[in-house]
Formats: C-alpha cells, structure tokens, sequence
C-alpha cells in the first residue's frame, strides 16, 4: 500500500481510500519507509473505570527503563484543607462539544477550565452549596470525576480521551477553584439543581444523582490501529476525529520477535521471545515515535547473537525460549562480583529469564553487564564457602558475555564469573536458581526449556466488543505476515 500518484493518473486516484493514505502518514512517523502489508482500525468499548486506573498507573509506576531522577512533589497540609472546602458540582453535558477551553497544570496531569464559550451544552447542574450555582465552569475550576469515575491528576491527554470517546449525556463533576466557607445551618442534604432553561435556582431534599451512566457501565470508545508492515507490527491509538499529531504510539514490535499468536474473547495477545525491544525490561510500552535508532536495533542484534552463541550450534533454537516457571528463575540480591578473577566489586544481581544482569549500586543501578545461562555450568568452590563460578560447558573455553557501556553493547568472551555471597542462606538459592535458569535444574521443568509467557513478553491488541470479521481479517493477517515475512 502507498500514496496514489496523483498528477495525469485519474483513474488511480479514484481507487485510493482515505484510510490508506493515515496508515502511510502514520509509518511515516516513526522515520522509516516501510512496506505496508495490512491495516485496520479497531473500535472498542473499554469501561471508564479500567482506562482510568490504567493511566493513574501509569503515571504513579515509573517504568525501570525511564527511573531518572524526579523533582520530589511536596503538597503542604494547607492544600488539603483547603481542598475540603471547594465545592463540588456535577454538571450534565448534551452536546459532543462541550464549550469549554480547557487546559493542563505544570504537571499535565489535571483538567482545568480556561474559559467557558458556549453554555447551550449544558442540560443542567446539581450541587450542594447555593453560592456556587451563579459560578459555574468558572476558569480554575478542576475537572475530578466522569459520570462516577475519579479521573483526578491520571494526565489530561488521557482524560481529554476519556471525554471524547463517552456518550451524550455525560455528567462531568468539577471542584471549585474558589473556596467557600462552612455555614453549619445549611442542610448538608438540600440539592440545588441549575437549568439554563429555567427562570430560577430548584432546590431539592430528594439527592437524585445527575449520574446516568454508573462506573459498572459507563463505557468509552477507543479506537486503535493497528498496522503491518515488512518488519514490525505498530499499535496505535488515534481516534476518527483527531489529527495525526495526536496520534499515540502504544508500541511496536519487530516480526522476528514475535513467538507465537494467541486470540482470547477481548484481545489478540502477541506472545514475545526473550530479546525484544528493550534487554531487561521487556517490551517499550508507549514509546518514542523514532525510537528504532540504528543504534539500538545494532544492540538487538549484538544481544541475538551472543544468545545464540552461549546456547552453541545445535541448541541455537532455545536462545528465544524461556523457562516455564519464571517465579523459579527470578532472584535478585547484592553479591560480590569477580569477572575473569578481576577485582571483586559489589553489584546488584538479577536472575530473570535466561540471563544474569549485573548491575554497578552506584550511579543509581547502571546496568553494566549481561551473562547469558546457555551451555554454561555452575560449580561451587571448596575452598570458600560463600563462593561459586559460572564457566562456559565445554573445559577452558570462554563464554559470551556482554559489556553494557550506556545505550552500546558489546560482546566479550570471559573465562568465567565469580559471585560471592553475603550470607551462606543466600548460596543455595542462587546455586539453585542459577541451575534451573541453565537448564540444568530438576524443579519442575526437570532440566528441559520451555517457553512461557508473562507480562514483560506479551503485547496485547484490545478486541472488546469489536466487530467480528475485523478480528478475524486482522488475525488472518498478522498469520500470513508471520509466516512469510518473520526472519529465522
């Protein structure tokens, strides 16, 4: 698929779809001239509540590859008194444009009202306090909830996203940015309820909630595409109404990373080797549009290879697999490290999957080199106690590592690794982990290498209530891209 070649070719141009021409823009904006191989936009129904917990999540839990260091929050207990006393107004909206300006905090976290420019939206509002129907969407004013959904500080974009996908009527409560001042006398149970049509103020005793739609089913559309090209599959979100610029990228994966296709009722889980996209971490969720650099698919590369290598010629096939209960092979404590009986430095160990990351504790647990648990064996020393070795399988010949100096990696070969522990509890447990991470252990997978998947090697395309024939077209699609595209 590509752009029509317009000038003197009419009957081109008037076989084209306009959906063609957002896929390529969108390829287009990761920097790369990709083939395209298939395209479908997915329309679902996701609940309120999952999507925003999902983005209070996401700005709460920094992922491991972006823990920098944060300029610390402090909110003094003033705020929060303060916050107490706002009132809170829920306002019921009938139109798809709400008429309001709105806009972000220094943080672009929360909703906030610049200007209210068109009221005929508006159905009607309903608060507590009498004072704030003559001061309604004023500029200030923070949105917190959608229909009964706190989306308080989850991030605007995602916010915003949540109010255009929501169906009319949507009820909308703000808190004030003007705070009021207790008066005890008032009942606390009095509704006043404000119409744009009516002559004057209603007050009520009965509390009827503006609330249409309860958190249980209000549902939000989001509309994702989701493209395939030569080398990879990309997940996108952007809505039918929006620009390209507001297009997200949710992530994208190479073909050749991709193990296997697995279709549940609400999603298309795309099942992962171990090598994809980001070393330790696993798969890059919401990346940067040109985050493929040359630089970092060289990294790929240079980490395929020294796999392979570690697991030798005939058993090249399991570098991609993982062990079948990784609860087993995840271990991680501080241990004294000596490589090829070099100085012994103290450094952040992790065991996860079929690798040794050993991290420097200073600056801030840099990652500085990888061992892949191939062919290796794991031999504890007499002498010491506390000490054990991982050597290559075969006697005297080294064993593939690879040396993480920043974003470069590089491989190197190693007579073998040292680790030292601190307390004598700690030796079985890594001796034991170690093993099994090796294919030597007999817990469970009784020495064999299975592939199993988790959270960090799977992707997953949302199908909630998405019509059948795109699912099955889109399946379909990604098994034939699979089987003539993927590389080894």
């Amino acid at each position: 698929l590509r752009l029509p070649r317009v000038f003197g070719r009419f009957n081109e141009l008037k076989f084209y779809r306009e959906e063609d021409v957002v896929a390529h823009m969108l390829v287009r904006k990761t920097g790369t001239d990709e083939k395209i191989i298939f395209h479908s936009h997915l329309d679902q129904q996701v609940h309120a509540h999952e999507l925003a917990d999902e983005a209070r999540a996401r700005h709460t839990t920094v992922p491991l590859h972006r823990q920098v260091m944060k300029m610390q929050r402090y909110e003094s207990s003033q705020d929060d008194l303060e916050r107490g006393k706002r009132a809170v107004y829920a306002v019921v909206f009938t139109k798809k444009g709400l008429g309001l300006e709105l806009e972000t905090d220094f943080y672009g976290e929360a909703v906030i009202i610049k200007t209210c420019l068109d009221r005929s939206a508006i159905h009607e509002a309903q608060t507590t306090s009498r004072d704030v129907t003559s001061k309604l969407l004023q500029p200030g004013d923070v949105l917190v909830q959608l229909g009964d959904v706190n989306v308080r500080n989850i991030g605007f974009r995602e916010t915003i996203a949540l109010i255009k996908g929501s169906s009319r009527p949507v009820t909308l409560t703000f808190e004030s940015c003007d705070v009021f001042d207790d008066d005890n006398d008032s009942p606390t149970d009095v509704q006043y309820i404000y119409s744009p049509h009516a002559a004057s103020v209603v007050s009520t005793a009965s509390t009827r909630p503006l609330n249409h739609h309860p958190s249980s089913s209000l549902k939000v559309k989001v509309t994702h595409w989701v493209i395939i090209t030569d080398k990879r599959v990309l997940y996108i979100q952007l809505d039918s109404d929006s620009v390209l610029d507001d297009a997200i990228l949710e992530w994208s994966v190479p073909l050749r990373s991709i193990h296997s296709i697995e279709v549940l009722e609400n999603a298309i889980q795309l099942h992962l080797r171990v090598g994809v996209n980001s070393i330790f971490t696993g798969p890059l969720r919401r990346p940067e549009w040109k985050h493929e650099t040359p630089q970092a698919i060289h990294t790929m590369n240079v980490f395929a290879m020294a796999m392979k290598k570690s697991f030798r010629l005939p058993y090249a096939d399991l570098a991609d697999l993982q062990e079948v209960y990784p609860s087993d092979t995840s271990f991680s404590s501080v241990l004294r490290v000596s490589v090829s009986g070099g100085p012994k430095r103290r450094r952040w160990c992790v065991l996860c999957r079929n690798c040794l990351y050993v991290f420097a504790l200073y600056p801030r647990k840099a990652l500085r080199l990888i061992v892949p648990l191939g062919r290796v064996t794991i031999t504890k020393t007499d002498f010491a106690p506390l000490t054990w070795k991982i050597q290559g399988a075969v006697q005297m010949e080294p064993m593939p590592t690879l040396q993480v100096d920043g974003p470069a990696l590089s491989e190197k070969m190693e007579v073998d690794l040292m680790l030292i522990a601190e307390k004598a509890d700690e030796v079985e447990m890594w001796m034991s982990a170690l093993q099994h991470a090796a294919g030597n252990g007999m817990r469970h997978s009784k020495g064999t290498r299975f592939y199993a998947a988790t959270d960090a090697t799977t992707l997953s395309v949302g199908c909630q209530e998405t019509k059948a024939y795109v699912v099955v077209q889109l399946v379909d699609a990604l098994k034939k891209t699979l089987a003539v595209f993927k590389e080894g």
